[in-house]
């Protein structure tokens, strides 16, 4: 093939564009993921502030209306008072943003430590012999008939 036909997928400048267009897509994918792990993250939040208001509460604790604002305390005690529920009424909800948060930071230690490292470690033991039988171990071999 001629120099000059090269295709454009061919040439340094394709592969360096197609490089940052990866990069971008990853920075993207990572934002969203950082995102939805922030929003994972306050549902547990709130989830597991259950033992700061009773089951039957109607009204946010007033801490929480000057910390989070009227309806950011209302949402957060809606997710409160499913914290008192049993688990077979909770919303799934609950079990998807934990899964999620455990599933990226695993995911994400992994990849800064390059993986799953295993510790190997093996040793060679000495084929058993005894006093009558010096030497290596001679297994007998039997012929099956057919």
């Amino acid at each position: 093939m001629p120099k000059d036909a090269l295709a454009p997928t061919d040439s340094p400048s394709a592969a360096l564009l197609a490089q940052q267009e990866r990069q971008k897509r990853l920075e993207l994918m990572t934002d969203l993921e950082d995102g939805i792990q922030e929003r994972c993250l306050r549902v547990l939040d709130g989830y597991l502030a259950f033992e700061e208001v009773r089951p039957d509460s109607q009204e946010p604790p007033p801490e929480w209306v000057a910390k989070y604002g009227v309806e950011g305390a209302e949402r957060r005690l809606a997710l409160a008072r499913v914290g008192w529920m049993p688990k077979q009424y909770t919303p799934g909800a609950f079990d998807a943003a934990q899964k999620f948060v455990t599933g990226t930071q695993k995911a994400r230690s992994e990849k800064r430590v390059g993986g799953t490292q295993l510790n190997v470690q093996m040793l060679v033991f000495p084929a058993p012999t005894t006093r009558e039988h010096p030497g290596p171990v001679v297994y007998e071999v039997k012929e099956l008939e057919e």
